[in-house]
């Protein structure tokens, strides 16, 4: 029998030296002004302690769950008055990493594979007497780097004035504009900027002890689309995070989210890679598959449900609501060609209308201050056009709703799988399916497990059943579970 040997390593880093408490009162320079910059909690996880880091390609902010039994340690150089609950010496803004490996083996530089690098929310201490026994417990809880997206504001104030380093990006769209004209950038361009000027030079301001800078934030935007930022998009005081989801299109088309790696987090934006169900290519982008075996499954539940059902699929542009869209006898007949659909059908399901809303522009799209009648009709058509092929994208997304799987799937832990990829399941070798594991989530257990657990949608495994010569059942009922 196969056995394994799951390692973890957390390491926590100040994010700033506790040096004062108050205004004048000074922090215990024993416990506090000599915490050095960094320590590894990986020794302090016990018998009863737990570590689970989700990641999401449908949430830019990923989290994290450490559990220690409390006790007194001591991080500091003060001797016997160094000593303290493990609660006193971690505290929000600290910065956290952690590393899984469920073969247990390092690399070359003797470490385990990063599943999350982020930031402490919060540090609960409790306690509590069961049967006459004290139970003190930690639980500190956190983000990925998606938190900084959270942190960064736009503030719009009543003159019209931009507070915070975002005005220096956004002043390209806003300085000019009058009402919902704006300029353009492509995505990858408007992104990268947001990085440079924004993100990253508020990440260097978090300089904890002995100078200790933070990753920087790299980018990589796979939309070939072109983005203005109207005056609408300015008018509440919005996170970094919501503006980027509102001008990017998310999530009607395109992801958004954060992917850890060695040398530092990267901010994605990249087009849902969906599939079409009856030839299996992409409709747009593409994503990572993997092949999983039965022996590595230990749970599986999925749903299907009529709730995604559409028939007549519509997309417009409210943000840029000087160009219209207007319906062709073309249009209107491929509605109607819909609405018979074998899996949408208006007969089974009713009149079901799917509408969505792009702030995306066309590549070929110009912006300019005063732009003239030709530019003016050309923009026309190249919008109505792009609001079309949004339209059919749309409908081909979701055409298949009623016969496509969603529901959960834990494994036997895999600290490789990460959000966004495609599971293409097997029983006994036979192909059963596959899914897309939008988000993923791994729980270390100490001496106990380690699993992954994922939620997913877009499966086929009914489509691959239905359409099966024989019957997949006896394949599912010899499987070997997990080891």
């Amino acid at each position: 029998m196969q056995t394994y040997h799951p390692k973890i390593s957390v390491w926590l880093t100040h994010g700033r030296p506790r040096k004062l408490l108050a205004d004048t009162v000074s922090a215990d320079g024993r416990r506090y002004r000599q915490t050095p910059h960094g320590f590894d909690l990986t020794p302090l996880l016990g018998t009863d302690s737990m570590v689970e880091v989700r990641k999401s390609v449908r949430d830019a902010t990923g989290t994290f769950m450490l559990s220690f039994p409390d006790r007194s340690v001591s991080l500091t150089q003060g001797g016997a008055a160094g000593f303290d609950s493990l609660a006193a010496f971690i505290e929000p803004m600290d910065s956290i990493e952690i590393r899984l490996s469920h073969s247990g083996t390092p690399d070359a530089a003797g470490r385990y594979p990063l599943v999350l690098r982020g930031f402490v929310t919060s540090v609960v201490r409790s306690e509590s007497i069961a049967n006459g026994v004290p139970q003190r417990m930690v639980r500190v809880t956190g983000h990925d780097y998606g938190k900084v997206l959270q942190l960064i504001r736009l503030v719009s104030e009543p003159n019209g004035q931009l507070d915070g380093t975002l005005k220096t990006v956004l002043a390209y769209f806003t300085r000019y504009a009058k009402g919902t004209e704006a300029k353009t950038k492509t995505v990858g361009q408007f992104v990268q900027e947001v990085a440079d000027v924004v993100i990253n030079p508020y990440l260097q301001t978090m300089v904890g002890q002995a100078g200790q800078v933070l990753k920087q934030m790299a980018v990589q935007a796979d939309v070939a689309a072109s983005v203005s930022v109207s005056a609408k998009s300015l008018s509440e005081n919005i996170s970094l995070l919501e503006l980027l989801r509102g001008v990017l299109d998310v999530p009607a088309f395109n992801e958004l989210y954060v992917e850890d790696g060695e040398a530092g987090a990267t901010l994605v934006v990249r087009p849902i890679p969906l599939k079409d169900t009856a030839s299996g290519r992409f409709l747009q982008g593409e994503a990572v598959q993997w092949r999983v075996d039965d022996k590595d499954i230990e749970q599986l539940s999925t749903e299907r449900s009529d709730a995604g059902v559409a028939n007549y699929f519509a997309v417009s542009s409210r943000a840029h609501a000087d160009v219209n869209q207007t319906l062709t006898a073309e249009d209107v007949q491929t509605a109607q060609d819909r609405l018979g659909y074998v899996n949408s059908a208006s007969a089974v399901f009713g009149f079901r209308a799917m509408r969505m809303e792009t702030a995306l522009l066309p590549n070929q799209y110009v912006r300019n201050d005063n732009p003239k009648k030709a530019v003016i009709a050309g923009n026309t058509q190249k919008l109505t056009d792009y609001l079309r092929s949004q339209s059919a994208l749309l409908a081909a997304m979701n055409r298949d709703n009623v016969i496509l799987d969603s529901g959960s799937l834990q494994l036997r832990g895999d600290e490789r799988l990460k959000p966004g990829c495609y599971l293409k399941l097997y029983r006994c070798g036979r192909y059963m399916g596959e899914v897309y594991a939008h988000t993923i989530s791994h729980r270390f257990t100490l001496y106990q497990s380690f699993v992954s657990s994922i939620v997913f949608d877009r499966g086929t495994l009914f489509y691959e059943r239905a359409k099966a010569e024989q019957s997949l059942y006896p394949y599912e009922q010899a499987t070997g579970g997990i080891v």
